[in-house]
């Protein structure tokens, strides 16, 4: 039944793009099967996370196929979840103050911005905006970097939490190189490897395609002429970093200007006091370590559905409305509709009345907490998929309907920590 339903993504050959060998170790394989905007059919990926013995470059190989990618992106509407900024302006801005040129309204092309909000409008008050965007919602002339033809070129080429999602990196910063002036700037955010330790957001995502360090993002960034200016570990979003390039030659075809330091393959190693690390031993561990925080939130979806089936049809109170339940609503139930003994609550009034999506199927309503506070009353079980916010949510409990619940008789369901 699952493969009449689920079409399985085309995979391509991909060596590493930093060093090119293909000396590659398999870290962690699996498959996941999406269903698009409430269809019965879907997508069937099957994700092989490597990485490379020969310059610690850690990624999934085989790659998705490009095209199938963009018809998956351009057909998928963002989910009420993602709506609300999970990002900080005020971050972003900073860096683009830095190297806001100077004269007349200069130009910045953001790739994947998935909708236009309070950021956008930000930047469009000092540049003139372009936005890339495969997705149909936003509503973009242009729906990928390829496609961009404009006589004038950009003074910053942005790019949000993009380039894991891209199957072939090098192919994508070459294309930045090409839409950029001369000495022009390039900025960069992406997950940062030697965060999965302590949040493994981004490993848990099946649509990343490369997971990035500081170090091999630098080195794949000079082979497509571009040098780096500017890093650090912290970025808009709690998992990932944040880098600045300067275009110095147009793609691979010119020698860099004199003084330039050319980044070397062979000299991706990392520095942790006085002793080198290679880059692959570390970026292995992060991996590792990630991927045991992954499993680890993975044995609490199974938790969660074995606390709500021994609570028997009595009500059950799940309080969130995010991304960890939807992971556990599709986890527990991928065949079938979740049970009516459960109510599904989040305090964000703009999240009410919103369908929930897993699996394919719309077929469950989020409330808000004053719209079932009898249900509160009647509950026996609550789970709560915010570690963040559940003493706050316990107190309005408190507060709205007079309920405490027992410590046995609640959950907590998140992978951040």
């Amino acid at each position: 039944m699952i493969a009449e339903r689920f079409s399985e993504v085309t995979l391509e050959k991909r060596d590493c793009d930093v060093c090119g060998s293909q000396d590659l170790e398999s870290l962690w394989s699996y498959e996941k099967n999406v269903c698009i905007n409430g269809s019965t059919n879907g997508y069937s990926f099957k994700v092989n996370n490597v990485i490379c013995r020969s310059c610690g470059f850690t990624f999934v190989s085989p790659r998705f196929n490009e095209d199938v990618l963009a018809d998956y992106y351009g057909s998928s509407l963002r989910s009420p979840l993602d709506q609300s900024l999970d990002y900080d302006i005020s971050f972003r801005m900073d860096v683009i103050n830095r190297f806001l040129p100077k004269g007349v309204k200069p130009k910045f092309i953001e790739i994947g911005p998935s909708t236009f909000c309070e950021f956008q409008e930000r930047v469009s008050e000092y540049f003139a905006y372009r936005g890339i965007e495969p997705s149909s919602a936003f509503g973009s002339e242009w729906k990928n970097v390829q496609d961009f033809r404009e006589a004038s070129l950009a003074d910053i080429v942005a790019h949000y939490f993009v380039l894991e999602h891209i199957p072939n990196p090098l192919k994508f910063l070459k294309e930045c190189n090409r839409l950029l002036k001369m000495n022009a700037f390039m900025i960069v955010e992406v997950p940062n490897i030697a965060i999965y330790p302590a949040d493994p957001v981004a490993l848990h995502l099946y649509e990343h395609q490369s997971h990035f360090s500081l170090r091999t993002l630098e080195c794949l960034a000079s082979k497509a002429g571009f040098v780096q200016v500017e890093c650090t570990d912290k970025s808009s979003r709690s998992f990932g970093m944040t880098a600045v390039f300067r275009k110095i030659k147009n793609g691979s075809t010119e020698s860099p200007p004199p003084n330039v330091k050319k980044t070397s393959c062979q000299d991706i190693v990392a520095f942790q006091g006085h002793a080198a690390i290679p880059e692959y031993r570390m970026n292995r561990q992060f991996f590792s370590l990630g991927l045991h925080k992954v499993r680890n939130f993975n044995d609490s979806l199974s938790q969660a559905k074995k606390f709500i089936e021994n609570a028997g049809n009595e009500v059950v109170i799940l309080w969130g409305a995010n991304q960890n339940l939807v992971d556990f609503l599709g986890h527990a139930y991928p065949n079938s509709n979740a049970p009516n003994f459960l109510t599904f609550v989040d305090s964000d009034s703009r999240k009410r009345n919103l369908l929930l999506d897993y699996d394919g199927r719309f077929d469950k309503m989020v409330f808000t907490p004053s719209e079932c506070i009898n249900a509160i009353k009647e509950s026996c079980r609550l789970i709560v998929f915010t570690r963040r916010h559940k003493q706050a949510i316990l107190d309005s409990i408190i507060s709205l309907a007079g309920k405490r619940y027992k410590d046995e008789d609640t959950l907590t369901v998140d992978i951040n920590p």
